[in-house]
């Protein structure tokens, strides 16, 4: 498993945010997508060999009270189960 983090924000094309005040029940949050940025990341990500991206929607739990309760991290979690063992399937 890597060590090393990466986080998505504007600049990549994505960000997280808290539902609206007001909003429905079930939104649980708001994911904005920016087009012209997230492709050029997603493209990047490509050119390395990456055939699928999986983006955590985490909640901040830090000290800083300015900080959005919510941010995205990509999961770089590589299991340990070797390909070709078993049928893909979770359970």
């Amino acid at each position: 498993m890597p060590n090393n983090k990466e986080f998505l924000n504007r600049g990549d094309g994505m960000s997280v945010g808290p539902p609206a005040d007001g909003a429905k029940h079930f939104i649980a949050a708001v994911l904005r997508l920016y087009p012209e940025q997230l492709i050029e990341w997603l493209a990047k990500k490509d050119e390395a060999g990456q055939e699928m991206v999986k983006i955590d929607v985490k909640i901040y739990d830090g000290d800083n009270p300015e900080a959005s309760p919510l941010y995205l991290e990509v999961n770089n979690y590589v299991s340990a189960k070797p390909d070709g063992d078993g049928d893909g399937k979770p359970f």
